[in-house]
């Protein structure tokens, strides 16, 4: 009894210490990402402004700029691949930490509202904010057993897909999602060296199979900011053309539910 006992407290000492080094080589690697996450969760900064949204905003909008001619301090709150749902999530979860900012700047592509289909475009970030209770039960909604990972961190990673635990071994190499020559600044992220490719707007005007269900969500995130004396921004999705008379009937609904807010 006493030998099995032994291996069951050298195997508990052995998982903890794998998930203590996983954790800081996934973080070293995702290291752009975790800053942008502990200012949502753990500061208390108040900035005069936010930047909400998808790729758009998350590798297109450089506070730093942005500050610089607007003698402002502003912070970007956007991520890569988002969707309306997880813009509010994060939203939510930057208010409960921080005082309100002046105004918040909200961009969402068609894609982003029309197909949100998931809360969250990458989980994994997520799963170490789990102290957060309202990051916890929309985790446990979506299938994570949080109260298993708490216990035992190493766990957390059999729920990650194949591209998240390889990047812990990119992360022994040294290596981080920031490349040599990108810029990292106050949530910002660009490693993009190339011009626009208008391609990837054409692959994202494909509706079919859209759903009108987050309509809702992006009503109640710009409540949600006008509940906070925040005046709401809204930058109008870019499309490849400006006439009306060839967009989509999604594209057109969308439409009309910003209009009442712009």
């Amino acid at each position: 009894m006493k030998r099995v006992f032994t291996i069951f407290v050298v195997c508990l000492a052995a998982l903890y210490a794998t998930g203590f080094v996983c954790d800081y080589y996934y973080k070293k690697y995702w290291k752009a990402f975790f800053e942008k996450f502990d200012v949502i969760y753990q500061d208390t900064t108040r900035y005069d402004g936010i930047y909400i949204g998808d790729s758009r905003v998350h590798f297109g909008i450089n506070p730093k700029i942005t500050d610089s001619v607007l003698s402002m301090n502003t912070f970007n709150i956007g991520i890569g691949g988002s969707g309306i749902r997880e813009n509010y999530f994060l939203t939510q979860r930057y208010l409960e930490h921080h005082p309100p900012p002046a105004f918040a700047v909200l961009s969402v592509s068609y894609y982003g509202i029309l197909k949100s289909s998931h809360s969250f475009v990458n989980p994994c970030y997520y799963l170490f904010y789990t102290s957060d209770r309202a990051t916890d039960n929309a985790l446990a909604a979506e299938g994570y057993h949080t109260s298993l990972f708490k216990f035992i961190p190493a766990v957390k990673y059999t729920a990650f897909d194949d591209f998240n635990k390889l990047s812990i071994a990119e992360g022994i190499k040294g290596n981080t999602i920031v490349k040599d020559n990108g810029v990292s600044c106050k949530g910002f992220i660009n490693n993009q060296t190339n011009s626009f490719n208008s391609n990837e707007l054409k692959n994202e005007k494909d509706n079919e199979g859209v759903s009108y269900k987050d309509f809702s969500t992006l009503e109640k995130l710009i409540q949600l900011l006008k509940s906070y004396h925040i005046q709401p921004i809204l930058l109008y999705p870019p499309g490849l053309t400006s006439s009306s008379a060839e967009k989509t009937v999604p594209e057109k609904k969308v439409d009309s539910v910003i209009a009442l807010y712009a």
